[in-house]
């Protein structure tokens, strides 16, 4: 007995598939071109190495951030040292190892950087934005207003607030004013 759904349903086989090949296999399509099919054929494999290269110069460039990163890492425990270094001298031995293990602890991630892949660290941080789905939002929105605020510091737009209640006539009506008298 036939299946309901082909009651009444040409052949399989008379029934064109949706893409063609230049081979002109079974899944070829009646009104593509042998010629057309070629240059579909050959813009896949194209897109396809443009893919693979893309991917492989991110991974690259990676590379060389997770590199710098981790150089800016050591240059961070180096400072620290120093100040573990005064540390000891100035508040005593209990201070300054808590600041020297502080450094430990940075160098130690500069070589767990160093040593990891670029696919094992993403695949560690996809792991953990899956699992801590709040803490990603939370992190990702703290990192959004301290690159904001840098972004903002840099502009050279900066004045301090009596300027700025001085420039303003609005603001001058309704800011309180610290020195005593009522605006």
């Amino acid at each position: 007995m036939p299946h309901p759904d082909s009651v009444g349903a040409p052949e399989a086989a008379s029934v064109p598939p949706f893409f063609s090949t230049p081979s002109g296999g079974a899944d070829r399509r009646p009104d593509v071109s042998p010629a057309s099919a070629r240059v579909a054929m050959h813009l896949r494999r194209q897109f396809g190495r443009l893919g693979t290269q893309g991917a492989t110069k991110a991974t690259q460039l990676a590379e060389v951030g997770k590199e710098r990163v981790a150089a800016r890492l050591d240059d961070v425990a180096d400072v620290v040292r120093s100040i573990a270094d005064r540390s000891r001298d100035q508040y005593g031995p209990v201070v300054g190892d808590a600041i020297g293990k502080a450094a430990t602890s940075v160098t130690s991630l500069a070589e767990a950087l160093r040593e990891r892949t670029v696919e094992g660290l993403a695949g560690d941080a996809r792991r953990v934005l899956s699992t801590n789905i709040g803490t990603a939002i939370g992190t990702a929105a703290a990192l959004g207003f301290v690159a904001a605020r840098i972004g903002k510091g840099g502009t050279g737009h900066e004045q301090n607030s009596a300027e700025q209640a001085d420039s303003d006539p609005q603001r001058s009506l309704y800011a309180p004013s610290f020195d005593g008298a009522i605006a």
